[in-house]
């Protein structure tokens, strides 16, 4: 007995995030030595606190709330990742919502 295309079991589809930073919670609560080891220049430099703090605080200038802890290319800068439909997987990184309904 044949089956139909609408009857054949679909993938489980996931969402993974990725992670950000608030701004201002970064400002309020991370200590020269978490800022010292947070933030790096372009070119790999670790930044001081000082600047780690100048760089966060013209991120809130700009109107941003949070910002990326890695490359993404679906993020909101008020926030964050707005996720990333995959097929499941066998393995992966970052958090994963599923998108399958219960019956």
């Amino acid at each position: 007995m044949k089956q139909s295309a609408d009857a054949l079991p679909q993938p489980e589809i996931t969402r993974s995030y990725h992670l950000c930073l608030s701004i201002r919670g970064a400002l309020m609560n991370m200590g020269n030595r978490e800022l010292e080891d947070a933030f790096t220049h372009d070119d790999g430099r670790k930044m001081t606190p000082r600047e780690a703090k100048l760089v966060l605080m013209d991120e809130l200038a700009k109107g941003y709330k949070v910002i990326p802890c890695s490359p993404c290319d679906n993020f909101d800068y008020q926030r964050g990742c707005q996720g990333h439909d995959e097929p499941e997987a066998e393995s992966g990184a970052g958090l994963r919502e599923s998108t399958e309904r219960p019956q």
